[in-house]
Order: C-alpha cells, then sequence, then structure tokens
C-alpha cells in the first residue's frame, strides 16, 4: 500500500509566522496565528466577520426551524418562491 506525505511548501508557512520580539515564529495552530495576526484582527476583517456570523446563525435557523416542522427542502422551496437548489445553499 503506498502512503502519502504531506509537507507545506516553505512559501506556506512564511504566511502563517508570527512576529515576536522583532523574532519570527511559525504558528503552530490556528489560534496562534489568529492571536497573532494584525490582518486577522484588523477592523474590516472583524466586520466581515461579524457579518458572516449572523447570516451562518440565519442559515443555522432556517435549517432547524424546516426540519422542527418537517418540511422538505422542496416544500420551503415551493414556499418561498426559490428553488430547491437556494434553499439549499442557504442551509449551507
Amino acid at each position: 500500500m503506498l502512503q502519502r506525505t504531506f509537507s507545506a511548501p516553505v512559501y506556506v508557512l512564511k504566511y502563517i509566522s508570527l512576529e515576536v520580539s522583532g523574532e519570527r515564529e511559525v504558528a503552530r495552530t490556528l489560534d496562534d496565528y489568529l492571536r497573532g495576526s494584525a490582518r486577522a484582527n484588523s477592523p474590516s476583517v472583524a466586520r466581515a466577520r461579524s457579518v458572516f456570523d449572523q447570516a451562518y446563525a440565519i442559515a443555522r435557523q432556517v435549517a432547524e426551524l424546516r426540519e422542527k416542522h418537517h418540511v422538505t427542502q422542496l416544500e420551503l422551496a415551493e414556499k418561498t418562491g426559490l428553488s430547491q437548489a437556494q434553499v439549499s445553499r442557504i442551509e449551507r
């Protein structure tokens, strides 16, 4: 059986490095990267994350309510004038 190995190219690691006391240190986890990344903590990214979180919460509510009331995506689509594919995309 063949085994696959993965090694991140050096240029990828460059983008997930942190500035610590003037020295660069590679982030070991996503949380490490987010804590140390000026871009990830910028106001514009925070606003975009907030909008995404709100949209995701609404999508989860749509899916949960649809399932609670035993309505299929197709039935919801017919009642709302959307296609079933659009309802599916909203719920994803």
